[in-house]
């Protein structure tokens, strides 16, 4: 019998413990010890022997490498991040735009429904030519503000909506 092989150094051993009956690594220094015999710091790869043998181990077929419908997910989720930022710089100049015109009207919004309160309402000359007019809320949507300037408190945050 001839028997042509490759000789391999050792792999370094991993700190993790590999599975029942398996090892991770031909680590020589593991497995040496149950062997029952003298260790070298190498293995072997059979490469051929002649005469083969009537059964013989069969090598494992090579995995997969397709990427299937991943690559098509992945390109769908670039779609996705690109459609993202391309609507929010779109909102972003909308916004902009909006934002110079002023709507018109008092309080910022078109058809004087800017939803101010009084104080809002009784602004000055001199209060509103100071900047560009600040598109506002609708009063449905702004909080009461407290006496005394101070933030309100979370029941007034929920029921901030309803007055």
């Amino acid at each position: 019998m001839t028997v042509i092989a490759r000789l391999r150094p050792g792999e370094p051993g991993l700190s993790q413990a590999p599975p029942p009956g398996q090892e991770l690594r031909i680590d020589l220094a593991r497995i040496g010890p149950r062997v029952g015999g003298p260790v070298y710091q190498a293995y072997a790869v059979l490469a051929q022997e002649s005469p083969a043998p009537a059964t013989a181990p069969a090598a494992l077929p090579r995995p997969d490498e397709d990427l299937g419908p991943h690559l098509a997910y992945a390109w769908q989720w670039y779609g996705f991040a690109l459609a993202g930022f391309v609507l929010y710089g779109y909102y972003l100049r909308k916004e902009a735009r909006a934002g110079g015109q002023g709507g018109g009207q008092p309080g910022g919004q078109p058809g004087g429904q800017g939803g101010g309160g009084p104080r809002e309402r009784a602004a000055g000359p001199r209060e509103r030519a100071a900047g560009p007019a600040v598109p506002r809320l609708p009063r449905v949507l702004r909080l009461p503000r407290r006496s005394g300037g101070a933030e309100p408190s979370d029941e007034e945050w929920e029921d901030g909506a309803d007055r």
